[in-house]
């Protein structure tokens, strides 16, 4: 294919975006976008003809275009591209539902009574049921919280909410609350529905594979009802759907009414990449992408296989990088090459927070905003207590102040206080500041449970309730018989405790992405010259991700094949979408690193398989 054909494709799939886009013929549409194709451009693009061609007529009648995405960094890139334009709003997909369902308090406060009513009656009947022990006592302090949440929802005028706060006090809403509320009423409450589209008539949700699946139904549905007036467009790509809430199916779910066009040029990557990325999902979706015409860059793929009893994986990873430097002629490579981990426990056991991460992954409503790095009870620890330190060593008297001024109850600047309260008020500060750093003095390395038990003691910041109940039902459980079994959460938390504070900085660096170790919820969006892939089951720890079912090594599970007959998602699945992700990175060269139990059984598949070639996977064996 020539350059210009390739161009003419992707001119195309433009053309049919902006089409959609006329008022009076306006039209949902659902842009197939693969990696390296130009997703964020396209979307781009389409606002800017929104502005040109609609922004006199539609911001005159006090109505704005809406465009919802999935990290504040992305709304921040494109806000700065559309030039901080008032006309368009661009949001995280939590701040969009609260800025629907913000002021609907009464509407709030019964689905907050329901939910809460709902929550301490399950928690009764598994009190019933369950025996004595730290279970039964963090379930009474749960069912205690609760109660007094409940009890004083009448007392709240105005409930509150920030997309990147902790939320925490009887009138703040949760993250996960904010967006179950605004599916179920987007469904339930035409006066929301209509709210919605006459505030936005056209709505884009970026990254729509990842978009909560509550949420997309609700927005189908509020579509289909409202096809006149109401205009989608959804930008994304379902083979790059990494997180567990997103819409399975989306692409199946689209009405046939919608346009849907297709960005199939991959500007990214090159020829070889290409070529592997495109046989990862060919028996996914058999979406296949095409190069950008003649000139393009070959580029190198190598597949390195080393035995999964190997202990120094380091040092298999290392000659891995050598032998890159030395196929590529790049001497830099082990150096500049983007290192990308394919499933967090393996990230976490190299970096040195298995013992948190573990605890809270194994409770499934965490796992999300554990990944995003937005769970509220890590945030008081990774966000306040971290800068606090950080200003502590660095010596930072402004910054601690206001960090303070910021999070801290004592000092908030809300409360109305005569000089001397504000004397005694700053005492009381240094006081608690000075507490916090007696644990970490001479190097110490103090559990999660003593830093929380100075912040609920001092008062330095309002410590979330669930790690209240956690922390008391901890300084209680020595007179409870050790063994007894624990309900989900109240294990995971009761673990945490006795987890050393070091590794929620550990954890913090890696979420943050300073880490060595890059993920695929990092780097979706990303590109990089050289990538090393490492993938290894053993290192998983878990059900949803298997390399080794995905290149035939292991047969599939009664459950896969279930998931596989109902529709739903499989660990192949699973796989096989993280795979494309992090291949798809790449710009120049690639290397996997794969550890197998039998690597000689897994070169052959791959090579029969046509997804290498024989010169192109090497065993490690020194």
């Amino acid at each position: 294919m020539t350059a210009d054909a390739a161009r003419q494709i992707t001119a195309r799939a433009d053309s049919e975006i902006r089409d959609c886009l006329h008022a009076g013929t306006a039209k949902s549409f659902f842009l197939y976008a693969g990696a390296g194709s130009g997703k964020t451009r396209a979307l781009v693009e389409a606002l800017k003809w929104m502005q040109d061609h609609r922004r006199e007529t539609l911001f005159g009648e006090g109505r704005r275009l809406a465009v919802v995405t999935y990290t504040n960094a992305a709304t921040d890139e494109i806000t700065r591209r559309i030039e901080y334009d008032p006309f368009i709003s661009v949001s995280t997909i939590h701040a969009f539902a609260w800025e629907l369902i913000g002021g609907f308090d009464n509407d709030i406060r019964s689905w907050l009574r329901n939910s809460l009513e709902k929550q301490i009656d399950e928690l009764m009947q598994a009190q019933a049921k369950g025996r004595a022990g730290r279970a039964a006592i963090s379930r009474a302090l749960s069912m205690q919280s609760k109660s007094e949440r409940l009890n004083a929802l009448n007392g709240v005028r105005r409930f509150v909410y920030s997309p990147a706060g902790d939320n925490v006090g009887i009138a703040a809403l949760n993250h996960a609350e904010v967006i179950s509320m605004c599916s179920e009423f987007l469904r339930s409450k035409k006066t929301l529905r209509h709210i919605l589209i006459n505030r936005f008539p056209v709505l884009f949700v970026d990254e729509s594979q990842d978009t909560n699946q509550h949420l997309m139904d609700a927005l189908l549905e509020a579509q289909a009802a409202h096809s006149h007036s109401f205009s989608v467009g959804l930008f994304g790509d379902t083979m790059q759907r990494i997180y567990a809430d997103g819409k399975v199916g989306l692409a199946e779910a689209i009405p046939a009414s919608w346009a849907k066009p297709a960005k199939l040029v991959n500007f990214r990557c090159p020829l070889r990449v290409l070529l592997l990325i495109n046989k990862i999902r060919s028996q996914a979706d058999g979406q296949i992408q095409i190069p950008p015409g003649e000139g393009s860059k070959e580029g190198y793929v190598r597949l390195f296989i080393a035995a999964s009893g190997r202990a120094d994986r380091i040092l298999s990873e290392r000659h891995a990088a050598d032998r890159m430097a030395e196929i590529t002629g790049a001497a830099s490579w082990p150096d500049v090459c983007k290192r990308l981990i394919l499933e967090h426990h393996m990230a976490a056991a190299r970096l040195g927070f298995s013992a948190l991460f573990e605890a809270l992954y194994n409770v499934e409503r965490y796992r999300t905003s554990l990944l995003e790095g937005t769970l509220p009870e890590l945030s008081i620890f990774t966000s306040h207590v971290m800068q606090v330190l950080s200003a502590i060593k660095s010596d930072d008297g402004f910054r601690l102040a206001a960090t303070l001024r910021m999070y801290s109850p004592i000092l908030d600047p809300r409360a109305p206080r005569g000089v001397g309260q504000q004397i005694q008020q700053l005492e009381e500060a240094r006081r608690a500041i000075k507490e916090l750093g007696h644990c970490f003095e001479n190097g110490a390395d103090p559990t999660i449970g003593a830093v929380l038990r100075v912040l609920e003691t001092t008062g330095l910041f309002e410590v979330p309730s669930t790690l209240r109940a956690a922390l008391k039902a901890k300084e209680r459980k020595q007179s409870i018989r050790e063994g007894i079994a624990d309900d989900e959460e109240s294990s995971a938390w009761d673990a945490v405790l006795d987890v050393e504070f070091s590794q929620v900085e550990k954890y913090a660096s890696y979420i943050g992405g300073s880490s060595p170790f890059g993920t695929h919820q990092g780097v979706k969006g990303l590109e990089f010259p050289h990538v090393m892939v490492i993938i290894d089951d053993s290192g998983a720890r878990g059900f949803l991700f298997s390399y080794d079912k995905l290149f035939g090594l292991k047969a599939k599970s009664d459950a896969d094949r279930k998931n596989e007959a109902q529709g739903t998602d499989t660990a192949i699945d699973r796989t096989r979408r993280l795979l494309y992700v992090t291949c798809s990175r790449a710009q120049d060269s690639l290397a996997i690193v794969a550890y197998a139990q039998n690597p000689t059984q897994l070169k052959t598949f791959v090579v029969s398989e046509g997804w290498f070639n024989e010169q192109e996977v090497e065993i490690l064996t020194s």
